[in-house]
């Protein structure tokens, strides 16, 4: 039998190996520049979390864009985010699909399992996972498991809920 590398056929993609960092309550959180949607709901563009998130409290949740559960827990988030802003917190969404299906989601009626309209704050892309390995959320099935943080305005992570490795 030929070896398929040699093929023409051969993709020149390289698989995605899995190999997720161990953090801690205590670990400084590594700001980064992803694209994602917008608070609007609307725009989709780079948001350089250095900018945006230093010296501020943040929720950094993570979710896998499957149906109802995480429709839920958005629309948890959306309701209860006055009381977030009370407080000086910031709420940030990650998936792995990109922004047109975030936008996609945004724009789906909460009893076909969207989100109903702008959930009032950003959902970032993180297609490479690259955020999601450095947090050591990642399932070996290439996408985001669920888990929440929350980064303290001197930039490191003090609550850490999600998968136990």
């Amino acid at each position: 039998m030929a070896n398929i590398m040699n093929s023409p056929l051969a993709s020149s993609m390289q698989l995605l190996t899995v190999s997720n960092k161990i953090t801690k309550p205590q670990d400084r959180f590594v700001f980064r520049q992803m694209s994602g949607v917008d608070k609007d709901g609307e725009t989709i563009r780079v948001v350089d979390m250095e900018t945006e998130f230093k010296n501020n409290y943040f929720v950094l949740f993570f979710f896998p864009m499957d149906f109802k559960v995480d429709s839920s827990e958005v629309l948890s988030f959306k309701e209860h985010l006055e009381e977030f802003t009370k407080n000086h917190c910031e709420i940030v969404g990650v998936t792995s699909d990109s922004p047109l299906a975030v936008k996609r989601w945004i724009s789906k009626d909460v009893s076909r399992g969207g989100f109903g309209g702008p959930v009032g704050f950003s959902i970032l892309t993180d297609k490479d996972l690259s955020l999601s390995i450095s947090l050591g959320v990642t399932r070996d099935c290439v996408a985001p498991d669920r888990a929440t943080f929350i980064i303290v305005w001197t930039g490191f992570m003090r609550v850490h809920d999600g998968p136990q490795r």
